[in-house]
């Protein structure tokens, strides 16, 4: 149920798919200024689909799944994320506000009332009434080799290193990574992998298991995964005497006037619903080369799907979006002229940020690299300077998904002797 209304969905497919197949692009509110917000990167990390599920807030509806009888309801809203009276904020305010001075005036009367207005437009959801239930039950067990993440170089790395039954972890429903768009088809060293990886590997492929947290203590390194099950949640800790991380990396937007409407994605968030889920958030479709492989090859396969969709290159600037509650149509800048562009679906193609977090909480370092933020600082085989640690794919600056493979591989190379 959707706000009261019943909606269908495929079984397990995520919460954000069954609302853009229903139209409903708007899932909740931003906290300050109460502008829409809509899904852009279908992974989990924007915070851009956080909703009320099950009566608990805050959850990311792309990463959720359907199942019958589930409850959702978008927050932060008054009195509906449709409408909402507290979007005045924004117009108010459009120059912006300084919410760290807001209430410091010298009467006291008149910083309580200020305080508790701002209280009742700004948070993240109202917090639940349920009863917490008991703490997930702890599970630990010891790994020889466990890879994070299942896209090419996880998998690449996994099959490299198949004599120590590694164990991978997926914190999705499903393995593959930007394999699961079928983009790479035409691409033989990638084509098969998550085949060959799901016959050699069987249940030593975990999914919906999400690593938080990577450390060592007294008795060696410790992976926190977070598991979901039919039965509900449980912790495993995993003691493990090597790691691969090939965590990928997150989804960049370009910026310009606007970019936080619905109906701006990110490019592989866009190959995600159209071409996994079968559902298009739109009709007329703008693709931006930003530099990241998956946009000419997205655009490629919609145009010869026959979609609308139109793909700009780098020398067109795009200077804002237009529309009210979600896009509408974009002002572009190219070759000093500027014009209008009808359209009702951004992506953004842009490399990925890589997702360095588990890396850096296992102690190895850190390099910015210009236009892609945070790298592993290792050396050409993914060794980083933490002994039983290795880095693959994105994390370790591989900026296609051959490349990314050829990294898994070569990050794998050897452990049996090390292990």
């Amino acid at each position: 149920m959707h706000e009261g209304e019943a909606l269908t969905a495929k079984k397990g497919e995520p919460l954000m798919v069954t609302l853009l197949a229903h139209g409903i692009d708007t899932a909740s509110r931003s906290i300050k200024y109460h502008r829409p917000r809509g899904a852009f990167c279908m992974n989990g990390s924007c915070g851009q689909c956080w909703m009320r599920i099950d009566d608990l807030p805050n959850r990311p509806a792309c990463l959720t799944p359907a199942v019958e009888g589930r409850s959702i309801g978008r927050q932060n809203a008054f009195p509906s994320a449709d409408v909402d009276l507290f979007r005045a904020a924004d117009l108010v305010f459009g120059g912006g506000f300084d919410h760290h001075r807001l209430a410091t005036t010298p009467l006291s009367p008149l910083n309580a009332i200020m305080q508790g207005t701002a209280r009742q437009l700004a948070g993240l959801g109202e917090l639940s009434e349920q009863t917490p239930g008991p703490a997930p039950r702890v599970v630990e067990q010891e790994e020889r080799l466990v890879i994070v993440g299942s896209g090419p170089a996880g998998l690449a790395a996994a099959l490299e290193a198949r004599a120590l039954s590694p164990l991978v972890l997926e914190a999705r429903e499903s393995i593959g990574g930007q394999l699961r768009s079928g983009l790479f088809s035409d691409v033989p060293e990638l084509a098969g992998l998550k085949d060959q990886a799901l016959r050699t590997l069987g249940d030593r492929l975990w999914c919906r298991a999400a690593a938080v947290g990577l450390y060592r203590d007294e008795r060696g390194p410790q992976l926190l995964v977070k598991k979901r099950e039919e039965s509900g949640e449980r912790l495993v800790v995993i003691r493990p005497q090597q790691v691969i991380l090939a965590t990928g990396g997150y989804e960049q937007s370009l910026l310009f006037g606007d970019n936080d409407l619905p109906g701006h994605y990110g490019v592989r968030a866009l190959a995600e619903l159209m071409l996994v889920h079968g559902v298009a958030p739109g009709s007329r479709l703008v693709i931006h080369d930003g530099g990241a492989e998956l946009g000419p090859r997205l655009y490629q396969t919609l145009k010869q799907r026959g979609l609308d969709c139109q793909l700009l290159d780098r020398s067109t600037k795009i200077l804002r979006a237009e529309g009210r509650s979600r896009v509408k149509g974009l002002e572009l800048e190219q070759g000093g002229q500027v014009r209008k562009l009808d359209c009702d679906v951004i992506a953004s193609s842009l490399p990925t940020a890589p997702a360095y977090e588990l890396a850096q909480q296992a102690g190895a370092s850190l390099a910015f690299k210009p236009g892609r933020g945070f790298v592993v600082v290792a050396d050409s085989k993914g060794h980083t300077e933490v002994p039983w640690l290795r880095v693959a794919g994105e994390l370790a600056g591989a900026d296609s998904a051959l490349a990314a493979a050829a990294s898994g591989k070569s990050a794998a190379l050897g452990l049996g002797e090390t292990a």
